[in-house]
């Protein structure tokens, strides 16, 4: 890596290294912006770069990122910069976003709150495109098409939830077991552990999947009591809600 870049220099080294057809030098400054993408954004060479050069850095799976809207974002403000020439690259940039892994209501408020009218209306008519092709949607959902705009990047920021199961003292009986209805999450950005709120029921043997920026828990096991509730729990309103019962009540083992 080179020495002595930073977020206010960075672009401008890569476009040097494009220019000149300095290789190595481009590879160690491209590194340092994927890198480094949101200190980026708030520099002003961030803005100097060409809609051409912004698509392939948007494209990457090395983008270290929390959530794919701060892409959308990154390309909403490049436009931004300069509304008269380049509200036209609307199209292509968003192409290199992968829209369908942004929260629906976060999209919605986010274009709503658009001053400009041109970009509005450019941005709801990709949305649009996107919730009228719902046999690629289904597709995509059960794994039958390898869709890349329905995955986040290799680098994106990765949560992992632990939810529910069980605990006893060392040496205690198995009939001392205490049944956790918390949530934890890991940040494996931040390498930390952060408290969540806790099941509505707590239970152990908990069937979980995550769908569509959401966690469900269905079933599992408390106290002999086999369940057949379920529940979900919303991140943007960080709360469970109840959703229909199983017909049957469940456990795995």
């Amino acid at each position: 890596m080179v020495k002595n870049l930073d977020s206010s220099n960075c672009i401008g080294v890569y476009l040097f290294a494009d220019a000149h057809y300095c290789n190595s030098l481009k590879r160690d400054a491209e590194a340092f912006i994927f890198s480094h993408f949101l200190d980026v954004l708030g520099e002003e060479e961030f803005f100097s770069l060409s809609h051409e050069d912004l698509g392939e850095l948007l494209l990457s799976e090395k983008l270290r990122i929390d959530n794919e809207f701060q892409v959308l974002k990154a390309a909403i403000d490049w436009i931004s910069h300069d509304l008269q020439t380049r509200r036209r690259h609307i199209f292509s940039l968003v192409k290199c976003i992968r829209l369908p892994i942004i929260s629906q209501q976060q999209l919605e408020r986010y274009v709503e709150g658009l001053k400009d009218l041109g970009l509005k209306i450019g941005l709801r008519k990709i949305l649009q495109d996107y919730k009228s092709d719902f046999s690629l949607a289904r597709d995509a959902r059960m794994g039958k098409i390898n869709v890349i705009n329905w995955q986040p990047r290799q680098c994106a920021k990765k949560n992992i939830y632990v939810i529910g199961g069980y605990s006893r003292l060392q040496d205690a009986k198995w009939s001392d077991n205490i049944t956790l209805g918390n949530m934890e999450m890991f940040d494996s950005f931040k390498q930390t552990w952060t408290l969540l709120p806790p099941l509505r029921y707590a239970r152990s043997g908990i069937g979980v999947a995550a769908l569509a920026g959401r966690i469900y828990a269905v079933g599992g096991e408390s106290n002999s009591l086999i369940h057949d509730s379920a529940e979900v729990y919303d991140p943007d309103e960080r709360c469970w809600k109840p959703i229909p019962s199983l017909t049957s009540p469940r456990y795995p083992y």
